[in-house]
């Protein structure tokens, strides 16, 4: 069983986006998308005058008919790119799974719990109620529609529309090809020995730096859930926006990364490969305990992504096979024929649950 996994896609600023092409080269069973499908904004105040992405935390301050208009034209956008890249054509039993991070969300940084804090500036609050409607509807028709021959119209034109909604924010986000549209958990059942656990990271998460706030990635519920999820003697990969740590919102700036230390460590029966994006860079991380392993895919199509020319942010993605025996990762970064083209290759020993590199 193999699997394409990256993240952070922006259809306006890299319209050409070869890694689709890649990924049907190497014909994954399954296709994992880890959030930042269609940026929302990205970069200092400055960048917005040379680009068409606003800056960091600009869409806090859109009118909810602009909101909603602005993640409308990327998602269509990014449709539009992987409708023409004949991925689908190429791999017409190609599996979709998909999550949400920060900048499909609402903007960068973005969380949905808790109360409003002292910090002031509205990118720095909880997203307000309507937006999350806007962007829970969009995130859905886009997923819902990846296949479709046209595009949908965008439906939420006016504030009527749009105070119309009726999305359940209770229930956390994400999409697969194998659950039932409404499905209330994003358990994926792949195989006897391998499930795939799908994690809402944005809809629960309270700020970081709020002295009230609980300090959590997940919500308490989801978090029991992804406990109780992860099975015995099986093989539980975990779709997270965020990655254990080493990035300003990692899962230990919170609680939630203790927490599942806690659970995992002093199981020996279970194996637990997190699968984590947002970066702009890939990685094969073993430091997280004897149980928990992490592989980092981010930056499918980011025109500068860290700002560094030698460290590519365009063409990310990992490969996963899962035999009987092992996994064999393959992590990918650039895009050929260029320089900063390369591939990191790596197993991981499924008894042992170690990595050989």
């Amino acid at each position: 069983m193999k699997f394409a996994v990256t993240s952070c896609s922006d259809p306006l600023e890299q319209a050409e986006q070869s890694v689709w092409g890649r990924i049907a080269q190497a014909r994954p069973d399954h296709l994992i998308l880890l959030g930042d499908t269609m940026y929302m904004d990205f970069g200092p105040k400055i960048a917005s005058l040379f680009w068409d992405n606003p800056n960091n935390g600009a869409p806090a301050n859109f009118s909810d008919v602009d909101f909603a208009a602005h993640m409308y034209l990327r998602y269509c956008a990014q449709w539009r790119i992987l409708k023409a890249s004949g991925i689908w054509q190429a791999l017409p039993e190609l599996k979709v799974h998909g999550i949400w991070d920060d900048h499909d969300f609402a903007w960068n940084k973005a969380f949905g719990a808790g109360l409003p804090n002292n910090m002031g500036r509205l990118n720095l609050q909880p997203v307000p109620l309507v937006k999350q409607q806007i962007s829970r509807f969009l995130f859905r028709q886009f997923f819902g529609s990846l296949r479709a021959e046209e595009y949908p119209a965008n439906e939420l034109l006016t504030q009527e529309r749009i105070v119309r909604l009726s999305e359940n924010l209770s229930l956390p986000v994400f999409y697969s090809d194998l659950l039932p549209p409404g499905s209330r958990e994003g358990l994926v059942e792949l195989a006897p020995d391998i499930r795939l656990l799908l994690t809402d990271g944005r809809s629960y998460r309270t700020a970081l730096k709020d002295p009230a706030s609980s300090g959590n990635l997940l919500g308490t519920e989801q978090m029991n859930w992804l406990k109780n999820s992860i099975k015995k003697n099986a093989i539980t990969l975990i779709a997270s926006g965020s990655t254990l740590d080493r990035s300003a919102e990692c899962w230990d700036h919170y609680r939630d990364y203790q927490t599942l230390r806690n659970y995992l460590d002093p199981r020996g029966d279970t194996r637990v490969l997190l699968l984590s994006g947002g970066v702009h860079t890939t990685d094969l991380r073993d430091h997280h305990g004897r149980r928990l392993i992490e592989v980092v895919a981010s930056g499918a199509a980011r025109p500068f992504g860290n700002w560094l020319p030698w460290w590519p942010s365009r063409g990310n993605h990992a490969m996963l096979d899962l035999q009987e025996k092992a996994i064999e990762v393959c992590l990918c970064e650039g895009e050929p024929p260029s320089w900063l083209a390369r591939q990191r290759k790596a197993v991981i020993d499924r008894a042992a649950w170690r990595v050989q590199r």
